[in-house]
C-alpha cells in the first residue's frame, strides 16, 4: 500500500492566491522529486489535505512519476547499442532479427552526433522542441535527410526505452525529417546496358559480377557470397551475403531466397568456377588470392564506372568537396552505382506486370512500398522473369524485322490451310 511520508510526502508553499499543497514522490534511488503543484489551495481544513493527498495517490497509481530524475542522456545510453546490450537482447527475445552492422551503425549515430548534443541533459527533460532543434541543427550543418532520419532513428529508439522505465513522463514526438534530401537513385537505360556490356572488361570476374546483379537484382554482398553449390543452370540459391568485416551472415531479410537467372549468365558463372585456381568442395565464385575470401566487392564498383566513362556516361568526382550539386546527366547526379542494377531489375520486373508478390520473393523486398521505390522505368513488356532477365542485354527487333517475322507468319498459315 501507498502511504504518505514513504511513497511521497505533501507540503504547502505560498502564492499570490494563497498556500498551495505540493507533492514529492520517491525515486528507486532514494532521492525525491521536484515538488509538483496539486492546485489545491490549504484553507486550513483537513479535507484539503484529504484533496492533496487524493490528488498525489492518482499520479503515482497512473504511472507519471519519473523515478529517477537526475539521469542523464549520456549515462542512460552508454553501452545501449552494443552487441550483447540492452538493445539487441530485448530484440532477440522479440524474436526480431539484428546484426553488429546494425549495432555499429546505432552506435555512431550515438557517438558522433546525440552525445555531443544530448550528452548532458537530463533525459527527462528532453521535449519535442528539443529533438525538432537537433534535427534542425544538422540540416543546418548540411547533413542529408538520409543521415539525420538514421540519427533519429537511434534517438527515438533510446527515448523510447527511457520512457518505458518510467524515466520520463511522456514520450517526445520524433518524427523523420522529409525524405527530399533521399539519394536520387535512377536505373540504366537499355541502350546502355547494352554499350556496357558489349566490349571485354579488364577483370572478367567484375564483368560476370555486374551482368549477375543486372539479371537477377542481388546486392554486391549478396553476389560476393556466391559458392559454387548455390549455382544452378536455372537459378541462384541466395542463402548468405559476405561482409568485408564481419564475414558471412544471413542475408538483409534474414530469409534464403531462389532468382531465376538466364541460361547465358549461368554459363558465365559456371566458367568463372572453372577458372577457380582453389581447391575445395565449394569454393566461392567470384575468387580472391585467398581461397577463404571472395573478391572486394568495392572491384565491382570501380569496374563498373571505369566502363560508364568509356560509353559516355560522365563522372562528377568533386561534387561533394565543392559542396554543390553534381552536374547534371553525371553518374552521380542519376544515382548510378553497382546498387543501380537492383534498381534496374526491379523496374523491368515491374514493368513487365509481374505480380508484386513474386517481384518480392525474388528482390529479397519485405513491402510493396519498397519494391515500388525500387521502380524506375515504363513500357517495357515480357514473360517469365527469366526471359525478362535475359531481355536486358539483347537488342529490340527493328520495325523491318517486325514486318518480316509477320510475312513469314502469314505464309505459314497460308501452308496449313
Amino acid at each position: 500500500m501507498v502511504r504518505e511520508g514513504t511513497d511521497f510526502s505533501i507540503h504547502t508553499r505560498p502564492s499570490a492566491r494563497g498556500a498551495v499543497f505540493y507533492a514529492q514522490f520517491k525515486q528507486d534511488d532514494g532521492r525525491w522529486t521536484t515538488a509538483k503543484s496539486t492546485r489545491i489551495l490549504d484553507t486550513g481544513k483537513n479535507k484539503d489535505r484529504k484533496a492533496a493527498t487524493a490528488w498525489a495517490q492518482h499520479y503515482l497509481d497512473s504511472g507519471q512519476i519519473v523515478k529517477r530524475e537526475t539521469v542523464t542522456f549520456a549515462s542512460f545510453c552508454k553501452g545501449f547499442f552494443d552487441w550483447d546490450g540492452e538493445w539487441t537482447r530485448e530484440k532477440r527475445r522479440r524474436g526480431h532479427r539484428t546484426s553488429i552492422e546494425q549495432c555499429e551503425h546505432h552506435a555512431q549515430s550515438v557517438e558522433n552526433h546525440l552525445l555531443p548534443y544530448f550528452g548532458k541533459m537530463r533525459i527527462n527533460r528532453i521535449d519535442d522542441e528539443d529533438v525538432r532543434r537537433f534535427q534542425e541543427k544538422l540540416e543546418n550543418e548540411g547533413f542529408k535527410g538520409g543521415t539525420i532520419n538514421r540519427v533519429t532513428v537511434a534517438l527515438r529508439l533510446i527515448l523510447k526505452a527511457a520512457y518505458r522505465k518510467k524515466m520520463m513522463r511522456r514520450m517526445p514526438i520524433v518524427e523523420a525529417v522529409s525524405e527530399r534530401d533521399r539519394k536520387d537513385r535512377s536505373a540504366f537505360l537499355p541502350h546502355e546496358i547494352r554499350a556496357l556490356f558489349a566490349e571485354e572488361w579488364p577483370d572478367r570476374r567484375c564483368y560476370v559480377a555486374n551482368k549477375t546483379a543486372a539479371a537477377t537484382g542481388l546486392r554486391a554482398s549478396e553476389i560476393a557470397d556466391l559458392k559454387e553449390s548455390t549455382v544452378h543452370p536455372e537459378h541462384l540459391e541466395v542463402v548468405q551475403r559476405w561482409s568485408p568485416r564481419y564475414k558471412e551472415g544471413p542475408t538483409k531479410t534474414g530469409k534464403m531466397r531462389i532468382v531465376p537467372i538466364p541460361s547465358m549468365v549461368y554459363e558465365e558463372l559456371a566458367a568463372l568456377i572453372k577458372k577457380n585456381p582453389h581447391g575445395g568442395d565449394n569454393r566461392f565464385v567470384f575468387y580472391s588470392i585467398k581461397p577463404d575470401h571472395p573478391m572486394n566487392q568495392r572491384e565491382f564498383t570501380e569496374a563498373l564506372i571505369e566502363r560508364m566513362k568509356a560509353i559516355g556516361i560522365s563522372d562528377d568526382p568533386k561534387w561533394k568537396k565543392e559542396k554543390r550539386a553534381p552536374l547534371p546527366g553525371s553518374r552521380q547526379a542519376r544515382g548510378l552505382d553497382f546498387h543501380a542494377w537492383r534498381h534496374t531489375y526491379n523496374s523491368f520486373l515491374v514493368d513487365a506486370r509481374v505480380p508484386l508478390q513474386t517481384v518480392q520473393s525474388v528482390t529479397g523486398h519485405l513491402s510493396d512500398e519498397m519494391t515500388q521505390r525500387y521502380y524506375h522505368l515504363g513500357g517495357t513488356a515480357g514473360d517469365g522473369i527469366r526471359q525478362i532477365s535475359e531481355s536486358i542485354f539483347i537488342d529490340p527487333p527493328t520495325a523491318n524485322h517486325d514486318r518480316g517475322a509477320r510475312k513469314e507468319k502469314k505464309k505459314d498459315r497460308g501452308r496449313a490451310s
